[in-house]
C-alpha cells in the first residue's frame, strides 16, 4: 500500500468515525504531543524516527507542561522531611545576603592596581 492510498483510507475512516479534517501527519504530532506530555522524550524520538531527542523536544516543547508546582512540593517534602529526622532546623525560605568580595575589575575602575 502506497502512503498515499493509506492516507486517503485514514481520511476516509476519520470522517465517517466524525473526525473533523482527520489526517495521518496530525495523528503523528498528537502522539509525539501526548508522549513528551507524559515525559516520555525518547519514546516520542524513537517513534519519530529523529535522530536524538533534542530535534523531538525542539519541536514539541510546547507540549511540556510549564506548572512544576508539583516539583515544588515534592521538593518542599523531601527538604521538611530530612531536617526533622537529622534534627537539623528547617529550611529558611528567605534568601540571606551574603558580603561581595572586591573583584580585580572594581579595583580597576576605581584606580586601585595593587590588590
Amino acid at each position: 500500500m502506497t502512503a498515499e492510498a493509506l492516507s486517503h483510507k485514514f481520511q476516509r475512516l476519520g470522517v465517517a468515525a466524525g473526525v473533523s479534517r482527520p489526517a495521518l501527519h496530525r495523528l503523528r504530532h498528537g502522539v509525539a504531543a501526548y508522549l513528551v506530555d507524559q515525559g516520555k522524550l525518547f519514546k516520542a524520538q524513537a517513534r519519530l524516527g529523529h535522530r536524538d531527542p533534542t530535534t523531538t523536544l525542539r519541536h514539541y516543547s510546547h507540549a511540556v507542561a510549564l506548572d512544576d508546582e508539583d516539583v515544588a512540593d515534592d521538593l518542599d517534602r523531601v527538604l521538611n522531611d530530612e531536617s526533622r529526622s537529622s534534627n537539623r532546623p528547617p529550611p529558611v525560605n528567605k534568601l540571606v545576603a551574603r558580603p561581595t568580595r572586591p573583584s580585580y575589575t572594581n579595583n580597576l575602575q576605581s584606580g586601585r592596581e595593587d590588590l
